[in-house]
């Protein structure tokens, strides 16, 4: 299901649900003035959560076929850099594991696990919403916890994309270190809470036919 959303006066109000996004290109009087004359495009999407917002900087299917690099960009400003190295200190080869409430849920964790075997002992940044004794990550030795410090999405992600590699189940903010760290998502093969009751657990057709094809992701399937 595609939602059309309109944003009218700082409003955002739901057009309906469409087959295809976008607008009509053999009707244009059903384009927006104020789009054409400013030639600004919003493009939203409310799959996720916020994460996900950044994968528009690639923009999905045509312009990915059109350029080659479509791993999205994130640029921080001097004071997030300085917060962000107070933070690291000393650390330079170290990983980052972000997890969401669905891990564990969606897909065998077992390869997301054998991966981060795979780099030894080296200290690893852990974002999840259960700390990482209660899940079964708790074999890793050097971990730092990264809910606890209240950060917000772009000081995580400085954090990110230091880090020598990201792996975790497949989030917005995961898929957006792939320019800057080798990054390594779980994909969903079943149908998780946000799905219902009714799809709950069940196996995804074809799970890895669509989705956000981001360059330089490495599915763990």
């Amino acid at each position: 299901m595609a939602i059309f959303f309109r944003i009218n006066n700082n409003v955002l109000s739901s057009a309906g649900d469409v087959k295809r996004l976008g607008f009509n290109s053999k009707n244009p009087s059903y384009i927006p003035d104020d789009y054409l004359n400013q030639k600004e495009f919003i493009i939203m999407r409310t799959c996720h959560g916020i994460g996900d917002w950044c994968i528009i900087s690639g923009l999905p299917r045509l312009l990915k076929k059109k350029y080659l690099d479509s791993t999205p960009d994130i640029y921080f400003s001097k004071e997030e850099k300085l917060f962000g190295n107070k933070i690291l200190g000393s650390y330079k080869n170290f990983g980052y594991i972000g997890v969401s409430s669905t891990y564990g849920s969606t897909a065998d964790t077992q390869v997301l696990i054998d991966k981060i075997k795979e780099y030894g002992n080296i200290t690893w940044f852990y974002y999840g919403e259960q700390p990482i004794e209660e899940t079964d990550l708790n074999f890793i030795k050097n971990s730092i916890a990264v809910k606890p410090m209240n950060l917000n999405i772009r000081q995580q992600m400085y954090l990110r994309c230091q880090a020598k590699v990201n792996v975790g189940n497949e989030t917005g903010m995961t898929l957006w270190c792939a320019k800057y760290s080798d990054t390594y998502v779980l994909g969903n093969k079943f149908y998780g809470p946000v799905h219902g009751d009714e799809l709950k657990g069940k196996p995804r057709k074809n799970p890895f036919k669509s989705g956000n094809f981001i360059n330089k992701i490495n599915y763990l399937t």
